[in-house]
């Protein structure tokens, strides 16, 4: 079930909150006495559970009425008859070990859990496995709720509608009540999903964005799950934010994640991971897409069908400056001569090892950065993911600046612009490489309908 927490902002109207919150399909009401302890009570049309957290009133609770109240390991029972009773154990630093959560899970049990609760904070993707295989160890008829929380539970909140007894959200707009929460918007259609599949206990098809930081605003999620929801595939898309690829891929792939897409800075590093490439990927050395196929991993290129589908003018300029060195360049070299036999393409960064290398496996030129104010294109696309000083040639009318970032007004594009260039954000191509890489994962062929789809729902989130 849906649990949404009233949150501060709403505690003087709680009604209205509620009723807004059931229309969007949530199904219980959390009160916290961490957040609200002083609500009065009022009518509400959804079960109550109540989370005292030390801090409400036992004739407050009541007169609330609760379906539900949550107490964590230890607290007192309250003098109440007829509220279910969830035993919750939180750990907001770390997760502990198996053995440690084992035993408070038994501990939780003792003390007359109904629905026991563990929630910990996610470190590494290690943790998840932790939290997976406490769940399989409870007993069948005890109902649980194991969640992660962090920027790294992202996967953990993602398929809790299929594994958990509550799930928590939010309303988009509002206060999370724990981090990692995702917006009751992202369950409302999953959910849906979740109740037409065949064999309830089984867990969808995983897959998601694995690269560093930043993909926590990737709009990745979105498509995909967009896609998910208007074809009934049941599937859910989640992000894998690391540092450490190699520790994030071995607990993801032995958690049972179907497939990758892969961001900065992993296009490359992936490529070790893999039992074979496509053609495509193979002949860039750069992977966007990895899938499990039967007992192989297999990587594909979706980039380059990004930019030629995304920029169809590149098909008329006949030299093209790119700007940086990194994974996603080979895909972009291979867009710009794929689609214009008779271009020329230059490179210009600050790495001169990447430079030499993308020479000579792509004969292309290549030239340090501060060498691009005096170069002569009619498009220029930069493919850096932070802001850099760059330095643009005046331009003539009708040339190009694409920046494949999205989502902001970057420098570049500012810079680009008061230099006369029509500009372009990376919006087109991660949509069209999208739509290919939902192709590849479900073997579903993305329509003309989905894509217009896919752009509502962006604008809308915009």
């Amino acid at each position: 079930m849906l649990v949404v927490t009233l949150p501060s902002s709403a505690a003087r109207h709680p009604l209205r909150f509620v009723q807004k919150v059931q229309e969007m399909g949530a199904q219980v009401l959390e009160i916290r006495g961490d957040i609200t302890p002083l609500v009065e009570p009022f009518n509400c049309p959804l079960p109550i559970l109540v989370s005292p957290r030390g801090s409400m009133k036992l004739e407050v609770i009541a007169q609330l009425q609760p379906s539900y109240i949550d107490l964590e390991v230890d607290e007192e029972m309250p003098a109440l008859k007829g509220p279910a009773i969830i035993r919750s154990y939180h750990h907001h630093e770390l997760t502990p070990s198996f053995d440690k959560l084992k035993e408070i899970a038994e501990t939780l049990i003792e003390q007359k859990g109904e629905i026991i609760k563990i929630a910990t904070t996610i470190r590494e993707y290690s943790d998840l496995i932790t939290l997976d295989r406490l769940q399989k160890s409870l007993p069948n008829n005890q109902q649980n709720i194991i969640l992660g929380m962090g920027d790294k539970a992202h996967l953990s909140r993602m398929t809790s509608p299929w594994r958990n007894a509550f799930t928590y959200t939010y309303l988009d707009g509002t206060d999370k009540a724990a981090t990692g929460q995702l917006p009751l918007s992202v369950y409302r259609k999953m959910t849906i999903n979740q109740e037409k599949k065949k064999g309830k206990s089984a867990l969808p098809y995983m897959f998601g964005t694995i690269g560093a930081q930043q993909v926590t605003a990737s709009l990745s999620p979105l498509i995909h799950n967009t896609l998910y929801s208007l074809h009934e595939y049941n599937g859910v898309f989640s992000i894998f934010p690391t540092q450490d690829f190699d520790e994030a891929w071995d607990a993801l792939t032995q958690l049972g994640v179907n497939g990758f897409s892969i961001t900065a800075p992993w296009k490359r590093k992936v490529i070790d991971r893999l039992s074979r490439l496509d053609f495509l990927a193979d002949r860039l050395q750069s992977v966007n897409t990895a899938i499990k196929e039967g007992d192989e991993w297999v990587g594909y290129n979706t980039d380059m069908h990004g930019l030629i589908a995304g920029y169809p003018f590149l098909s008329e300029c006949k030299r093209i400056a790119i700007i940086g060195s990194g994974g996603v360049v080979p895909a972009v070299i291979g867009a710009c001569e794929d689609r214009n036999k008779g271009c020329r393409v230059e490179v210009f960064a600050r790495n001169a090892a990447a430079l030499a290398e993308l020479a000579d496996l792509h004969q292309i030129h290549t030239f340090p950065l501060d060498r691009l104010h005096a170069a002569e294109f009619d498009c220029v696309i930069c493919t850096v993911t932070e802001d850099i000083p760059v330095v643009l040639p005046k331009t003539n009318w009708g040339h190009h600046a694409i920046d494949l970032r999205y989502g902001k007004k970057t420098k570049f594009l500012m810079t680009a612009a008061d230099r006369g260039y029509i500009c372009h954000d990376g919006l087109p191509m991660l949509i069209e490489q999208a739509l290919k890489q939902f192709e590849i994962m479900t073997s579903i062929s993305a329509t003309q309908e989905d894509k217009e789809r896919v752009e509502e729902v962006i604008k809308f989130k915009k």
